[in-house]
């Protein structure tokens, strides 16, 4: 009889492979010659080997891993022995037994379970085997019983539920364990406090419970979701939600954004009870949120003259308005040095009541109260439309630069909280070992430019790099000792990592809208080892242009629909930033990069790039705006 199985310890040549239908892939196998097993025994001997074998079945037998023989199985991509289990078994022995027979010289053939005796094998340590029948001596039959099993014994399983698995842990809570305790029985080694941490953090939570159930949130995410809960804030957890299903790649940085926002919130909230106080002992009416400053009674100063009389075009002052019983201020939040203040927006509750006039209205006018007969003078209703048309400019260009201003302090937000995702990513990166795709060239091409960001790096020891591997240095001599130790694969990719943070350190703020060519080339790299990256990431590949968010808001400018929006910024752009939108901001053929992987040997060392100009530094220059420090 054929024997579907091959031991440890054979060369892996066999006098004859079993074949296999194609959709079976299992190891080699090897052919036993019965007879010259069973020549030498009498038929007694025989009987009363059969009798001794039969009676081992449905017991469990307990063997030496390195001593059984793995039959073929249908499980062959993903066989492989892993640390957990292995540090379980370790500890805790094969709890579970494997399903095998003996073959007529006696060896255990395993035909269930080949994951278990792989890592017994590494744990050292005895394997349980539930002895059974041998397979039929009809080969079709043994080989069709023989798939059917192995295939429902991986398939129907089902997991605990994130509700299950928080229980056990509240019981192991209760007998005193911490997580690390837990994490240590349960033989995770790295990372398993957080993991068990993560449980009971989400498992807590019943909108956490119930998303994971219903939309199959990571466990991660589900404990994100948690915290949000917990902190009250329900609309940034339902939300949270959404983006988990719909949106994942945006999850951690909007989690980030809104952890600084509320870390922010209760420093923001005495500013504001702080300037509310001075306002009300200085009898200044402050007025809603609701209550509009471009339309309606209520304006600020800056769109209101002192009279009718005064001369278009003027302003009122906050000293001279001080005595106006209409005297009143809108609480706004503004940002100096890149920290959220509270300012006051001074304006009148209601201008025509108080005798004020709108700052572009024609002398002796108000508002922009059409005419209520037709015999006025020609150049009156031409003077009039005219002003008119420079108020509808005027208030078109205030808010285009709310807008403005608002698009970019939100990216930068967004910006800001996506650093962490990537120096996450980063560190999983070189943890890793498997051979790099495309890891040659891409260094090659690094190290022929010679770009700033490698200078930089080097010059300063690899920062970062020493930062994410946690190596409790800031010089060479631990990246030293790790890459020298490492074979060819993982040498190359601790070289690809120390490429990438030396990129990634040098990545300026203005990067998601005014990104230069090594931006580009780093994120595109990022992508095609596979990062997945966040909307606002994806701005480096393909920025987006601040006169389309405008104009797909307010509609062309009404004064000069050909004119760029973005002359006369205010000071929104530092200088380096402007030479960088003028000389690397433009996007080729990119319009795709959102949904391929790219392999980043793809990247073409073209004369622009070559010579292009060095990045601003977010360590060498400030933007000189109070938008880009949102």
């Amino acid at each position: 009889m054929e024997i579907p199985a091959q031991r440890d310890e054979d060369n892996g040549q066999a006098d004859e492979a079993m074949t296999m239908s194609s959709d079976v892939v299992g190891p080699e196998t090897v052919d036993f010659d019965e007879s010259s097993c069973t020549e030498a025994l009498t038929e007694e001997e025989l009987r009363v080997r059969r009798a001794e074998r039969e009676a081992e079945y449905d017991t469990i037998v307990y063997c030496d891993p390195a001593d059984v023989v793995i039959g073929v199985n249908v499980r062959t991509e993903n066989a492989d022995t892993d640390p957990t289990t292995v540090q379980d078994m370790t500890q805790r022995g094969v709890d579970m037994a494997v399903k095998g027979y003996r073959d007529d010289d006696g060896t255990v053939v395993i035909t269930m379970g080949q994951r278990r005796v792989l890592n017994a094998r590494e744990a050292q340590c005895e394997v349980p085997v539930w002895i059974q029948a041998p397979p039929s001596d009809d080969e079709r039959k043994a080989t069709i019983d023989r798939i059917i099993g192995q295939v429902n014994e991986n398939d129907l399983r089902v997991g605990l539920t994130l509700g299950d698995r928080y229980s056990a842990f509240q019981q192991l809570v209760a007998f005193d364990l911490k997580p690390a305790g837990i994490a240590r029985k349960l033989g995770r080694g790295k990372g398993g406090k957080a993991y068990v941490e993560n449980v009971l953090q989400a498992g807590a939570s019943d909108l956490a419970r119930a998303a994971t159930e219903r939309y199959d949130l990571t466990l991660d995410q589900a404990a994100v979701v948690a915290e949000f809960e917990a902190r009250g804030d329900l609309v940034n957890a339902k939300e949270l939600i959404r983006l988990a299903v719909a949106e994942p790649n945006n999850f951690q940085v909007f989690a980030d954004v809104q952890r600084r926002k509320h870390a922010e919130a209760e420093r923001v909230r005495a500013l504001t009870e702080q300037l509310t106080r001075e306002l009300v002992d200085a009898k200044v009416t402050i007025l809603d949120d609701t209550i509009d400053a471009d339309t309606g009674p209520a304006r600020s100063l800056d769109r209101l003259r002192l009279t009718p009389d005064s001369e278009p075009g003027s302003e009122i002052t906050i000293e001279q308005h001080s005595s106006c019983p209409g005297h009143a201020a809108w609480l706004y939040e503004d940002y100096q040095e890149g920290r959220t203040v509270i300012a006051a927006r001074y304006g009148c509750a209601d201008f025509l009541e108080h005798d004020h006039a709108l700052s572009e209205a024609p002398a002796g006018r108000s508002d922009f109260t059409p005419y209520a007969t037709d015999d006025e003078d020609e150049a009156d209703v031409a003077a009039f439309d005219v002003a008119r048309a420079a108020h509808a400019a005027a208030e078109w260009q205030r808010r285009a630069n709310s807008i403005r201003y608002n698009w970019v302090r939100d990216s930068n937000e967004k910006w800001d909280g996506s650093s962490e995702k990537r120096h996450k990513w980063l560190a999983g990166f070189a943890a890793k070992s498997a051979a790099l795709k495309g890891a040659q060239v891409f260094l090659a091409t690094q190290k022929l430019k010679g770009g700033r960001a490698l200078r930089r790096s080097m010059e300063r020891n690899h920062k970062l790099a020493n930062t994410l591997l946690k190596t409790g240095d800031s010089g060479r001599r631990p990246l030293a000792e790790l890459i020298s130790t490492a074979k060819a694969a993982k040498a190359t990719r601790y070289d690809v990592f120390l490429t990438l943070c030396a990129m990634e350190e040098d990545l300026h703020r203005d990067a998601w809208r005014t990104p230069y060519p090594e931006n580009q080339e780093y994120l595109t790299a990022l992508k095609g080892w596979g990062y997945e990256a966040s909307s606002i990431e994806l701005r480096v590949l393909k920025p987006e242009r601040v006169e389309d968010v405008i104009t797909e808001k307010l509609g062309p400018d009404p004064e000069a629909e050909d004119e760029d929006v973005s002359n006369g910024r205010d000071g929104e752009d530092s200088e380096t930033t402007r030479t960088a939108a003028a000389g690397g901001g433009d996007d080729d053929g990119d319009s795709d990069s959102d949904d391929e992987v790219v392999d980043p040997s793809a990247i073409e060392l073209s004369a622009d790039v070559a010579d292009s100009p060095p990045a601003p530094s977010t360590e060498d220059s400030e933007s000189a705006d109070g938008e880009a420090t949102a």
